[in-house]
């Protein structure tokens, strides 16, 4: 459905009629995608829907990438469907989304869904711990991923050239719930850790 909706983006940077004929692609390459899917806990597992969500833009890449789209226009379609998904939300569900997210009842899940990942019980899931401010830091919650799923996915499917693109939905993922977020390193560029840093009302 997001795709569909973005098909101005669509027109604009692929020309008239375009979507249209790469929607059939674009629907097989994600149940081909899905089909990869690693398991990572099932239903109970935190990060499956980040998966769901991740895998379903190198879908996307994918056929993009088949067709001899450009690095660029793939980015910026990425970032309109991703945008297209969570706008269709309605303005007080995704804000409630980013005020249940920096609860203290939400810290609580994440502080034990940490120390469970750092068991490594999945080998494919993300590994990450949460972060206090420091002197001089102003964040409401900090996590740091030591090990991210959807670089381990794209390195083993030869996805990587779309890594940053689904890295680079994470700012308006974010600002579409009322939640700032700093990142200064990432995985995917060689840094030991995605460093990400959320502040309330942002």
């Amino acid at each position: 459905a997001a795709v569909s909706q973005a098909a101005p983006e669509f027109e604009d940077l692929l020309g008239v009629g375009r979507l249209e004929d790469l929607a059939g692609r674009i629907e097989a390459s994600y149940r081909e995608v899905i089909a990869q899917l690693p398991y990572v806990g099932g239903d109970e597992g935190r990060m499956t829907p980040f998966f769901e969500r991740g895998l379903s833009l190198v879908a996307l890449g994918r056929v993009l990438r088949a067709e001899g789209v450009d690095t660029g226009r793939i980015g910026r379609l990425t970032k309109a469907v991703f945008r297209e998904y969570f706008a269709s939300i309605p303005e007080a569900g995704r804000r409630q989304l980013g005020t249940d997210f920096l609860s203290a009842g939400n810290r609580a899940v994440l502080e034990r869904e940490a120390g469970r990942s750092q068991t490594r019980e999945h080998p494919e899931d993300f590994v990450y711990s949460i972060v206090e401010a420091g002197e001089g830091e102003d964040f409401d919650l900090g996590i740091d991923y030591h090990e991210c799923g959807l670089s381990k996915f794209c390195h083993k499917h030869g996805d990587l050239d779309l890594l940053p693109h689904i890295c680079a939905v994470d700012f308006d993922a974010y600002a579409l719930r009322s939640v700032g977020l700093e990142r200064k390193t990432t995985l995917a560029s060689g840094a030991e850790r995605c460093d990400f840093r959320f502040k309330a009302g942002s």
